[in-house]
C-alpha cells in the first residue's frame, strides 16, 4: 500500500529515473564498456520513442524493480535522518 501511494506521487519522473535505470541496465549486459547512455542506439536516446515505449511494455518488470529500489532509498534515508535527530 505505500510503495503503491509513492507509485502515485512520484509517477512521471520517476517513470523516466526507472525506465533510464533499466534501458542502462539492459544494454550494459550487451556491452559492459557501454558507460553513456550516449552509446546506447539512437532511439533509445529519446525517452519518447516508440522504442523506449515498446521497452517500457515488454520490460515493465525491471522497471518497477528500478521503482522498488528508489522507494526503499527514500524510506532507508528517511528513517536514518529521523534516528539522526
Amino acid at each position: 500500500r505505500q510503495f503503491q501511494a509513492y507509485l502515485h506521487k512520484e509517477n512521471g519522473l520517476l517513470d523516466n529515473f526507472a525506465t533510464f535505470c533499466a534501458l542502462e541496465d539492459f544494454f550494459r549486459q550487451k556491452d559492459p564498456d557501454a558507460w553513456a547512455w550516449r552509446q546506447w542506439p539512437e532511439p533509445f536516446q529519446n525517452p519518447t520513442s516508440q522504442e523506449v515505449q515498446e521497452f517500457q511494455q515488454n520490460h515493465w518488470q525491471r522497471i518497477l524493480f528500478h521503482k522498488y529500489l528508489q522507494w526503499q532509498v527514500e524510506v532507508q534515508l528517511e528513517e536514518a535522518q529521523h534516528l539522526a535527530q
